[in-house]
Order: structure tokens, then C-alpha cells, then sequence
């Protein structure tokens, strides 16, 4: 009974997270990067000013902090990059603000995948974040030491494990196995698949299921 108790606690813990270890480690490497190739830019987010909701809760999340420092960042640098020209960058940071301001809510709203894929779509795909298609629908995949963790705009939540056992934010139970780039989840009467070109460790480790 105890250890049931703890795998949902850890599971809840895991599920939370908007960021692994992983991703803040290469988003900070990224940040340096940038900042040396230009002058500093600034944070989307200015943390003296927390009268808006959205700097409110950016502000006290060093997650959310982080990835909005990250995006102020590929925005400006995408930019001025193509069009070989110089900004304003509190300016320009302010002038895009308006979007985050305005689609804001602390419930039914997922800020984390919202964030990572306008990172991306900004970045052309080329950051630390990963978005896979399944049935359509797009889903951010993270690694860290105990598998994978799928998450759609909608924050339903699918944990893959190392042992080939799968539990969504439903808390329904499966199984998932590989076949080169492609993974395969059976949940429930549903049979679901995504590929992905990325070396995930976690098929280089204890699930050595090649079929269900």
C-alpha cells in the first residue's frame, strides 16, 4: 500500500512539472548563447511590475521565468538575425507582450505548452523543447531519468515508464512499445502512435519491447 502511495505522489510531482532537469540546463546554455552573440536582451517579463496577473504568477515560478527569458530572447534574435537589423528590445518585447496578456488564465489554460511551442515555432523548431504529433493533436515530450512524459495543449498528461508501463492524467493504465523512430502506446481500446527523429535514452534502456 505504501508504495502504491508513493508512486501516485511521484507521479503527481512528475506530471506538475513544466520543465525537467534537462531542459532548464540546455535553456540556460542557450540564454548564454544568445546574450553572447547580441547585447543582453531583456525578459519579456519585468518582475518590478507585477501588478498584471500574468507578471504575478511568471514571477513567483522560476520555470515560467526562465522560459519567458528564453522566448524574449528567440524572438529578438530570430528576428534581427533575418532582417540583419537591430531593435529596440524593450519596445519590441512590449509590443509582443500583448498576445501572453490578453490569453492568460491561471485555469483551464496550459502556459506551459503554449510557451514551448511559440518558442519553437519562433526558434524553427531548433530548441531544447520537442513536439510530436499524435492523431493530430501535438503533444510536448520530455525525458528525465524515469522515462517520458507526454503533454497536449489540453494538459492531458501520458507517463511512459522504462519497464513498458504507461499511465495517463486520467490515471488509465497500458503499456507502449518501439519499433525504430516509432512508439507505440495501447491504452484503453486505443492504440496511439508518434515518431520522432530525437535519440530518446529511454529506448536504449530497460523497456526492450519491440511489440505488444
Amino acid at each position: 500500500m505504501k508504495i502504491i502511495i508513493i508512486v501516485l505522489i511521484f507521479i503527481s510531482i512528475l506530471f506538475g512539472k513544466c520543465l525537467t532537469n534537462k531542459e532548464i540546463k540546455s535553456i540556460k546554455i542557450e540564454i548564454k548563447r544568445i546574450d553572447s552573440y547580441n547585447d543582453i536582451i531583456p525578459n519579456y517579463i519585468n518582475c518590478k511590475n507585477q501588478v498584471a496577473p500574468l507578471n504575478k504568477f511568471v514571477c513567483n515560478n522560476e520555470d515560467y521565468l526562465l522560459m519567458f527569458n528564453y522566448l524574449s530572447k528567440v524572438n529578438v534574435y530570430k528576428y534581427e538575425d533575418i532582417y540583419k537589423h537591430e531593435l529596440n528590445h524593450e519596445i519590441f518585447n512590449k509590443d509582443n507582450m500583448k498576445y501572453w496578456h490578453e490569453n492568460f488564465k491561471e485555469d483551464n489554460y496550459n502556459l506551459c505548452f503554449d510557451i514551448k511551442r511559440t518558442t519553437m515555432s519562433m526558434s524553427g523548431g531548433d530548441t531544447p523543447y520537442n513536439i510530436i504529433m499524435i492523431n493530430k493533436n501535438e503533444y510536448t515530450i520530455q525525458e528525465n531519468k524515469n522515462g517520458l512524459v507526454l503533454t497536449n495543449g489540453n494538459s492531458y498528461k501520458m507517463y511512459l515508464g522504462k519497464s513498458c508501463d504507461l499511465l495517463d492524467s486520467n490515471k488509465e493504465n497500458g503499456i507502449w512499445y518501439h519499433k525504430g523512430n516509432d512508439y507505440f502506446m495501447k491504452i484503453g481500446k486505443n492504440t496511439l502512435k508518434f515518431s520522432t527523429n530525437k535519440n530518446l535514452d529511454i529506448s536504449r534502456n530497460k523497456c526492450k519491447k519491440t511489440t505488444p
